[in-house]
This record gives C-alpha cells, sequence and structure tokens, in this order.
C-alpha cells in the first residue's frame, strides 16, 4: 500500500525569469502526422528558440518516414482490421488531471480481460501494428523510470494516454498549445470538440475510431481508454461507442490543484520550443478555470449516461482500499471478472510498498480560493448511474 503522503511540499510554479526550452524538446513530436505539424507550426514557426531548431528540422525530416509506415500499414493491415470488427466497446477512465486517472488505469489494465494502448502504441498510432514488435522485442527487458512529476514507473510498454495518438494522428487537441504556450490559451475551445469546425470535427471522429479498431484488433480484449480530456465528450463518445463505461476518478480539490502548479512547471522546462514567459497568476486561473469547466462538462454528460455505464470514486478511498474501491467500480459497470483479478491488484500494491505521495502546501489566500471556485468536493462514497 501506498505510504503517507510526504511532508515535502512544493509552494513554486514556475522558476523565476524566463524558461528556456530544452534543445531536445521538438523530439517529443516525432512521428506526428502532417496535419500535426501544421497545426503546431502555423504562424508560429518565427518564434522556434535557435538551439531547438537543429532537433525540430530533425524530426520534420523523419515525417515521410513515418507517413510511409502508416501507408504501408493502411495497405498490408486496414482489410484485416475492418474483418474482425469494431471490437468491443471502451471503458473511459476520466477525471480533472493530477486526480488519479492514471492509476485507475493501470489497475484497469491488469484484468486479462482488458487491455490498455500502450505508450508506444499512442506516440506512434501510424504505424505501430507494423513496428510494435520490433519495439517491444527491443525493450524487453528494460526497466521503466519515474515520471518527472511523480514517481509513478513509466515506459514505451506502460499503458498510454490516447489524447497523444489522437494529436499525432492528426486530430486537433488541447495539447498541441504546449510548444507554444506563450498563446492564448481558450480551454473551453480547446476541450470541447462540439466546438470544432466539422470537417476537423470529422477528423477528430476518424483518428479516434481507427486508433480504437487497430487496437481492437491488436490486443482482442475490451480496451481501456484513459484521458482527462475526454472528461468534456462523454456524450460524442456515448454516440461513437454506445456501449461506453465511464470511470470517474476525484482527489481532494486543495491537492488536485497544487499538483497540477507542479505539472505545469515540468511541461513548461521539457515540452515548449520558446522562451516561457507565462507568470503565476495566469497559471493559478488557467488551472481555476479548466477544473471548473471539466466539472461542468463531466454533470452535463453524466446526465446521458446510460443506467449501469457511470461510476464515480474517489483517489483517497482507492488508496485507501484499493480491493473495495475496484470491486465496487467493477460491480457499478456492470463489469464481470473481479475475483480473477483481485491477487493482481494486491500485487499491484505490494510492489509498489513505500510510493510516496506528493503534499503541496497553499497559502490561505489559495486554499480560500480553491474552496471558493471549487465547491464540488471529492465523493464521500461510490456514486454509479
Amino acid at each position: 500500500m501506498p505510504s503517507p503522503p510526504s511532508t515535502d511540499p512544493v509552494k513554486s510554479v514556475l522558476p523565476a525569469g524566463p524558461i528556456v526550452p530544452i534543445a531536445q524538446a521538438p523530439l517529443l513530436w516525432s512521428g506526428a502526422a502532417p496535419p500535426t505539424w501544421g497545426h503546431l507550426l502555423s504562424g508560429r514557426w518565427r518564434r522556434v528558440a535557435p538551439r531547438c531548431w537543429p532537433w525540430l528540422l530533425g524530426a520534420l525530416a523523419l515525417t515521410p518516414v513515418h507517413w510511409g509506415l502508416g501507408g504501408m500499414q493502411r495497405l498490408f493491415w486496414d482489410r484485416r482490421v475492418a474483418a474482425a470488427g469494431p471490437g468491443e466497446a471502451p471503458v473511459f477512465v476520466i477525471g480533472h488531471w493530477r486526480s488519479g486517472t492514471s492509476l485507475l488505469h493501470e489497475l484497469l489494465a491488469l484484468d486479462a480481460n482488458h487491455a490498455a494502448p500502450l505508450l508506444f502504441e499512442c506516440a506512434r498510432p501510424l504505424h505501430f501494428l507494423m513496428t510494435g514488435g520490433l519495439v517491444r522485442n527491443f525493450l524487453s527487458g528494460r526497466k521503466p523510470g519515474p515520471r518527472p512529476m511523480d514517481e509513478m514507473q513509466v515506459g514505451l510498454t506502460s499503458p498510454g494516454e490516447d489524447e497523444i495518438a489522437l494529436m499525432m494522428a492528426g486530430a486537433v487537441s488541447p495539447y498541441l498549445r504546449l510548444p507554444f504556450p506563450n498563446d492564448e490559451f481558450d480551454y473551453r475551445e480547446a476541450l470541447d470538440v462540439r466546438r470544432l469546425p466539422e470537417d476537423e470535427l470529422r477528423r477528430w471522429k476518424q483518428c479516434l475510431e481507427r486508433f480504437h479498431r487497430n487496437l481492437s484488433y491488436r490486443h482482442r480484449l475490451r480496451m481501456i481508454y484513459k484521458s482527462p480530456t475526454h472528461s468534456a465528450r462523454m456524450e460524442l463518445l456515448l454516440e461513437m461507442f454506445p456501449g461506453a463505461r465511464f470511470a470517474c476518478i476525484n482527489r481532494e480539490p486543495e491537492d488536485v490543484f497544487g499538483s497540477m502548479r507542479k505539472l505545469v512547471r515540468v511541461l513548461a522546462k521539457g515540452c515548449t520550443f520558446e522562451k516561457l514567459e507565462l507568470d503565476e497568476e495566469q497559471v493559478e486561473e488557467m488551472i481555476l478555470g479548466m477544473y471548473e469547466f471539466l466539472q461542468e462538462r463531466m454533470e452535463e454528460g453524466r446526465a446521458a449516461v446510460p443506467a449501469g455505464q457511470f461510476h464515480e470514486l474517489s483517489y483517497e478511498d482507492l488508496v485507501a482500499d484499493p480491493v473495495a474501491g475496484m470491486k465496487a467500480l467493477y460491480e457499478g459497470l456492470n463489469l464481470d471478472g473481479f475475483e480473477a483479478m483481485k491477487p493482481a491488484v494486491e500485487g499491484y500494491f505490494e510492489e509498489r510498498e513505500g510510493y510516496r505521495i506528493g503534499s503541496y502546501e497553499l497559502t490561505a489566500r489559495e486554499k480560500a480560493l480553491v474552496a471558493k471556485r471549487w465547491k464540488r468536493a471529492r465523493p464521500s462514497a461510490e456514486m454509479t448511474n
């Protein structure tokens, strides 16, 4: 079981002064489809820091290779994928960033009846059916490392976030803002895909449908997807996958706020292509506003979810008693097989004995602000539609 929360608080969001991007940041986007590069660089390429240009040109030079591999995958695999059918309706893990979505994603993926997209599959959605086997063999025996924002272990064969795949395949995503964070950011426009122009919405749907079909063909199991962005999309996801289930996780608001500040600092250091000039007030308002918007959209979306397809639990309850929390989730979502996967849940936490959950020190002003703006408290008990 996880140890008590760390007593080492995180106080600041960003280092003093402008943040200079790391030169290798563009490598994170290697493998992106041409539409993704168009979204990223259109009207912004002059702002790329000089130190990033060699790596950016290298990543761009590899684009025809990835695009070509994607074409070969479509040529040789599309008929097989189509013949296999659309696959089972997936389970979507939703909730705000830093609420425990990654933990719940990994726990659901322990079930032998489930599969989560691997990080490599999310990073290379154009051709993972062709190249995934080579990568798995190459990485065989290699241990994952800690994420920069916490101590969770992650590697290319760990469960990944499907929002990355959609973005890399050419769909519009709020994550496209990461390389150029000095732009104005309308999170409502970015998170609510219903506001997209018709052609962009059609492309978004096509990217998700193709990714789901390819994964279902590859794994032949019920897929478990995880992205906080899906919290604002439940109605659309139900339209695309009528049998979809939603596992929603919440966390104490003060911890979410503090952890989000740390995440912003990590992303600011590692993902931007330009000198970062955001200030504390801008970051604070962005975090507060996005949380409010996602809560609004989750409440609206939940009303459209049929009975037995939505369950909400708290991060604190889950880590306090993971077996009870997962059992309630399985019952709430009408999922079979909990008793068979129960030993895996117990083993997961035994292997991570001593894991330290970060604690975040907020000022009296910040605590009052969070209490005022984020009125919705975590559930005191599991809630199911």
